[in-house]
């Protein structure tokens, strides 16, 4: 049945039962509008150890079941593998509601973890908590994230100020750290108070100190200086391990923090939910490395968790118009959470692609370190690299596609034998 998903008094029922949505598996017979267009887009999975070459085919678009027209695909496989990026690539994320998804949750965190990594994201934020949430503890999963930055939200330790609370604190970060150290997670991040400023900034020293003490490390949402008082960076720059730094991104801010050996990484530039697939190719991917960041953790993966309705326990991601009370934002949804899965966004696609960019880009680095220094390819490629370095994207409108096949065509070269 139909079921609006534009109510301001919400979407009956409280959980998978009650209010069960899936995704149709295969896809479904759509109406044309005369005189309008509709759009699709595609996504091609190629297998692994698929040969190098070109591939044909056709796309059929048929009507009343009798042929209409057919389209044809041309896909080249290049002949080369694309390493993880070189940048952190995560976004905030709450888990499954627990309240709708029962004793299914684990296995929906199971499906959602998979659609993250299959759209870039390679530093999975762990939204659970370790000790009380073991449902959500799955070792193959912990251990793709085995020797890369682990961005820890599962505890909260509020903000302690006694000898007492703050060995409390210790005593956990080590267990975490302990814990986590038997899947070579060893660069642990633990989350402060988010977006805080000014004296609710500075009173988490003590806990950050605490927490430095046992092991681990610090990151957190927080700001630039501007109008509203300092930056985070002036006030705990030597204590916070990575900033999640709100706005356009500034590669003067980034010195700041790589003074201190520490990360920046960009953040509600914009926030997610927006449907604009280019504006989130363009702001998380080159971008972040002409600006010298060391990656994006944007907010959200889905707000299926964050805000719920007024009058109803059942936090929808889908509906717009319904507040919490709690703020007046539209839903920050990357992804729509259905009762087996999610449903991908044109803005997601747009977020995969950013990431892409700066794994081809990382693909060429790693093959120009392994290159003759002085062959005309590597020198040509040198001189691109460079080139790209300083030709802000956005100022510049520069055409993502082309600079893609550029960075292609480096490679190819590089890789080429001389005759």
């Amino acid at each position: 049945k139909y079921i609006s998903a534009s109510s301001k008094s919400g979407i009956p029922g409280n959980n998978i039962k009650d209010f069960f949505i899936q995704d149709s598996k295969k896809m479904q017979p759509f109406k044309l509008v005369a005189r309008k267009n509709k759009q699709f887009y595609m996504l091609v999975k190629i297998p692994a150890n698929t040969k190098a070459g070109i591939y044909t085919g056709n796309i059929t678009v048929s009507l009343n079941s009798s042929l209409n027209c057919q389209m044809k695909l041309v896909l080249k496989v290049l002949p080369f593998n694309l390493p993880e990026p070189c940048l952190v690539s995560s976004i905030y994320y709450y888990g499954p509601n627990k309240r709708y998804y029962g004793k299914s949750a684990p296995l929906q965190y199971q499906k959602e973890w998979k659609n993250m990594r299959e759209h870039g994201i390679y530093n999975v934020m762990y939204p659970f908590n370790l000790k009380s949430e073991p449902e959500y503890f799955f070792p193959e999963l912990l251990k793709q994230e085995a020797g890369k930055p682990f961005f820890y939200r599962g505890e909260k330790f509020g903000n302690p100020q006694t000898p007492e609370q703050l060995n409390t604190v210790r005593t956990r970060v080590k267990e975490i750290i302990k814990q986590l150290g038997k899947y070579d997670i060893k660069d642990i991040f633990f989350y402060g108070i988010d977006e805080a400023r000014g004296k609710k900034l500075l009173s988490q020293v003590p806990a950050w100190k605490a927490i430095k003490s046992a092991g681990g490390k610090i990151f957190v949402s927080g700001f630039k200086a501007d109008t509203r008082g300092k930056g985070n960076f002036a006030m705990v720059g030597k204590l916070q391990d990575a900033i999640i730094c709100w706005a356009y991104p500034d590669h003067k801010e980034a010195a700041k923090w790589h003074s201190k050996k520490h990360k920046i990484l960009s953040y509600g530039n914009p926030q997610g939910g927006v449907e604009a697939p280019d504006t989130y190719r363009r702001n998380y991917g080159l971008l972040l490395w002409q600006q010298n960041y060391d990656g994006a953790m944007t907010y959200l993966y889905h707000w299926g968790s964050g805000q719920g309705f007024v009058k109803l326990k059942f936090p929808s991601a889908w509906n717009d118009f319904c507040r919490s009370g709690r703020d007046n934002y539209k839903q920050h949804n990357m992804v729509y959470p259905t009762s087996d899965g999610v449903i991908d966004t044109l803005q997601w696609e747009g977020y995969r692609e950013a990431v892409t960019d700066i794994r081809y880009l990382t693909c060429l680095k790693k093959i120009m370190d392994k290159s003759d220094k002085s062959s005309k390819a590597f020198i040509k490629a040198k001189h691109f690299l460079i080139w790209l370095k300083k030709t802000e994207v956005n100022m510049n409108a520069l055409k993502l596609d082309d600079i893609r096949g550029k960075i292609i065509s480096h490679i190819l070269a590089l890789m080429a034998k001389p005759k």
